[in-house]
């Protein structure tokens, strides 16, 4: 039985020469991030040191895409996005940040846009 996990990887860009303060920011934020459990939210599993990049996040790969890019494609005119499938994006969306909203202490996003709005091939494969 196969158990392996596809992950992804965030790395900041001169994150090399962040201030010891910061780097234990991100730390205790990566800390309370792994206590989230909420199917609308990418899974931390942790944050690793890197001697070349400093420090690197570990995430759950999304492999569907982002929501700007669906966007994107549908101004163009090459899908459609039924109001149903808006909808309930907006309150998956919604879901997730009242999940980190309600965690003590509180998970403030501040960077809440579409491009970090990550997509499930599931979600689109309901377009």
């Amino acid at each position: 039985m196969d158990t392996s996990t596809q992950v992804s990887f965030k790395i900041f860009r001169g994150g090399r020469n962040l201030a010891c303060q910061v780097r234990e920011k991100i730390k205790e934020e990566i800390e309370l991030g792994m206590k989230l459990h909420h199917p609308n939210l990418v899974i931390f599993f942790g944050m690793s040191n890197h001697d070349h990049y400093g420090p690197v996040l570990v995430l759950q790969l999304c492999p569907g895409g982002s929501l700007r890019q669906i966007l994107d494609r549908a101004h163009s005119g090459g899908i459609t996005l039924p109001w149903s499938v808006r909808t309930r994006w907006l309150m998956e969306i919604a879901s997730g940040m009242a999940q980190m909203h309600a965690l003590p202490p509180r998970i403030i996003h501040r960077d809440l846009k579409a491009a970090n709005v990550l997509l499930s091939p599931t979600d689109l494969g309901r377009l």
